[in-house]
Parts: C-alpha cells; sequence; structure tokens
C-alpha cells in the first residue's frame, strides 16, 4: 500500500499572518519624543540609533506583545485556500534571542488563530 503523501505549505509568522510591523509602529510610536520624526517601516529595521534598537527591545520584551498580534487578512486568506486544496500547513518563524517567552507566544498565536 502506498503512503499518500500530503503536501506541505510553508508561512512565514511576522509580516505575512501577523501583523508585526503595524504593532511595532504603533508601538514605536507610543514612545516618540516630541520632536522626534514619525518612524516609518524602513526605520524600524535600519536605524542604527541606539535609543531606537533600545525602544524596539522593550517592546518585544512585553509579556503578551507576540500573542496578541493582529492576524494579517490577505496571510489568513492564503492559508484558508491552502488548506481547502488539502496542504498541510507549517509557519516558520524567528524569534528574539533573549525573550524566551516569545516563542510560547508565538505558539500561542498560532494555536489561536490557525487551530492545533
Amino acid at each position: 500500500m502506498e503512503k499518500k503523501i500530503i503536501p506541505i505549505a510553508l508561512f512565514d509568522m511576522d509580516g505575512t499572518l501577523a501583523d508585526y510591523v503595524s504593532a511595532m509602529k504603533r508601538d514605536m510610536e507610543s514612545m516618540r519624543g516630541p520632536r522626534e520624526p514619525e518612524a516609518d517601516e524602513k526605520e524600524l529595521w535600519n536605524n542604527p540609533e541606539p535609543h531606537i534598537k533600545a525602544r524596539k527591545d522593550t517592546i518585544e520584551k512585553r509579556p503578551g506583545w507576540w500573542r496578541d498580534l493582529e492576524p494579517m487578512k490577505t496571510g489568513m486568506e492564503v492559508v484558508k485556500i491552502a488548506q481547502e486544496l488539502g496542504f498541510e500547513i507549517r509557519v516558520l518563524t524567528k524569534g528574539p534571542n533573549d525573550v524566551p517567552y516569545a516563542w510560547a507566544e508565538k505558539l500561542e498565536w498560532c494555536q489561536e488563530h490557525l487551530g492545533k
């Protein structure tokens, strides 16, 4: 008897399924000084200023931050289509090395929004 091969679809979590960028921009804005310019998406990744990196690190270390990211509509629609086509869904993600509970929160996010 032949073993049925189930196709696998790989999805990146942050920025594809979970809206990391909007949450980071929102929270960076809440920490912005009155004379600082608004943070743009490019600046979130490429700003070498130590205080910007420290703010980002502080945000990512907030308990519940990863778990509470909003799902991205288009990404979730593509997941649904892949499931309907018979794909097994796998989520790829990376987390901050110095925030061990981020991994648990990412798993909780997947369980809540994608099922177990």
